[in-house]
């Protein structure tokens, strides 16, 4: 007896290019809302178990997007963003909750240097505090938890040892952050790749 999800929303935007077009400039407002949302975690007396059902809840999500990104010079790039966002659940009974897994602020700032035959890239990016469900195997069965911001650094270089053959470098989670995306699970420490491409 499911219905599928219904969602309706509306986005206004403005771009502006400064500096003989080096610099884009960005910034938008979005608001939607969903129906019908599919709750795949509700217990069924009838059949002693869990099953899915449409929740009678209507999910809110609005919120600012704004982007910059800045050729600085021939060889330098910077690139950032930031988005705001507020994403609720409107219930039926008046107590409206925080959707889960859906931080308020996320932020990323990235820059490129390319010279010769070598490039260097670093990103930053900040998810802010956030909220999600824990599913005990006790009574209430379902608990809200909190979910701590975390700032992850990532570095990639590259260089190109003839026209065919490139050697990369990344380095991700550089600052070695202590985080998890979803309650209970640890998400990777720093870790490194090497690798090496052939272009026919």
């Amino acid at each position: 007896d499911l219905q599928p999800e219904q969602s309706r929303g509306w986005e206004l935007g403005v771009r502006q290019q400064l500096l003989q077009a080096d610099l884009d400039l960005s910034a938008s407002w979005f608001h939607s809302t969903l129906q019908n949302e599919i709750n795949g975690f509700v217990y069924a007396a009838d059949i002693g178990a869990f099953t899915a059902a449409n929740s009678n809840d209507v999910s809110r999500r609005q919120g600012l997007e704004l982007e910059a990104h800045w050729t600085v010079s021939n060889n330098l790039a910077l690139r950032g963003s930031y988005t705001y966002l507020d994403a609720i659940e409107v219930a039926s009974n008046g107590s409206d909750k925080d959707e889960v897994r859906r931080p308020r602020h996320t932020l990323s700032l990235n820059g490129n240097y390319a010279w010769d035959r070598s490039q260097l890239n670093m990103t930053l990016l900040y998810t802010g505090r956030q909220s999600d469900d824990f599913f005990p195997p006790f009574p209430p069965y379902q608990a809200r938890v909190n979910l701590d911001a975390y700032t992850l650094l990532h570095v990639a270089a590259s260089h190109k040892l003839s026209d065919q053959l490139q050697l990369s470098l990344g380095l991700d989670n550089l600052l070695a952050e202590n985080y998890e995306e979803v309650y209970g699970f640890q998400a990777p420490g720093r870790s490194a790749r090497l690798g090496l491409r052939y272009a026919f």
